[in-house]
């Protein structure tokens, strides 16, 4: 008999993120950073977390789906993420005054 053969499967995931936000922006207005992350798997993407520098000059403003602003760095945690998932979260920020 042949003894049975034992393989590891290491867990891969693929995952991407996205940064969009309107091309011009009025000095002193808020400019909306839409951030989408996707997992294309095919594994799960354990303890995901995001983050984003504020750009030079702006002033930070908000960011939605928990992000926490630390010294003009936002961080989101998204916790752990499935095979497909995709997350969508937002920073606003405020142009600066001309």
């Amino acid at each position: 008999m042949t003894p049975p053969v034992v393989t590891a499967v290491t867990p891969v995931a693929d995952v991407v993120i996205g940064k969009a936000a309107v091309g011009t922006v009025l000095a002193g207005s808020n400019v909306v950073y839409a951030i989408s992350v996707t997992n294309f798997g095919p594994s799960t993407a354990s303890s995901v977390t995001v983050t984003d520098a504020v750009p030079s000059g702006a002033t930070y403003v908000s960011a939605s789906g928990g992000g926490v602003n630390n010294g003009g760095v936002v961080t989101w945690s998204l916790g752990d993420m499935a095979n497909g998932a995709v997350s969508n979260v937002t920073l606003t920020v405020r142009a600066p005054a001309g």
